[in-house]
């Protein structure tokens, strides 16, 4: 995102062009994810969440919500992430059940990344609780539970992580290696204590 683009959205915001906002942001997000996995540019972090909370509520969708959680988690303010996650419960205009499941599971993988496992467990669970079974819910509850030193279940629910893959492989053809090396050696570690 350059200098032109900013400008563009000063523009808009002058004009109150929030479509035209949200859209261009939007638009640029590829670039903000290829930005945010290369460097560490805050201030590129803190133009994003400006032009973000600067927008009327009522055009803020999960889209949006996403890369204004990613933007402070990248740039280190978990409480302002965790913050953002929990602030759209209940609040999407389509699909709410499913956005409320992502939100919890977000708010999860916030707190677990920023070494908060029991909070981390209690929104992982309440995903859970929302119909959520799939192999990367398991793994965050393991990896957790694991940090948390409940042995037993996490490495149940590691386990569950692995034949949840294998499952996904037989019926789709794929192979997951990298998830299945990262589980394993998550239960190595866990085998070891």
């Amino acid at each position: 995102m350059d200098q032109k683009f900013w400008d563009k959205i000063d523009s808009f915001r002058q004009n109150r062009e929030y479509d035209k906002i949200i859209s261009e942001i939007k638009e640029e997000i590829p670039e903000f994810w290829d930005k945010m996995d290369i460097s560490e540019e805050d201030g590129e972090y803190d133009k994003v969440i400006r032009e973000i909370k600067n927008l009327p509520t009522d055009k803020i969708d999960k889209g949006l919500i996403y890369v204004l959680g990613r933007a402070y988690m990248y740039s280190g303010d978990f409480k302002n992430a965790l913050n953002t996650y929990l602030s759209f419960l209940g609040k999407a205009k389509e699909d709410t059940l499913n956005t409320d499941i992502w939100l919890y599971s977000e708010a999860g993988w916030t707190c677990n990344e920023f070494e908060d496992y029991e909070q981390g467990l209690k929104y992982l669970l309440e995903a859970e609780k929302l119909g959520r079974d799939d192999e990367w819910l398991n793994t965050e509850i393991g990896q957790c539970l694991g940090r948390l030193e409940r042995y037993e279940e996490a490495i149940k629910r590691l386990e569950k992580s692995l034949k949840l893959i294998e499952a996904d492989e037989e019926e789709n053809g794929h192979d997951r290696v990298d998830e299945k090396l990262f589980i394993c050696s998550e239960l190595g570690n866990l085998y070891g204590v």
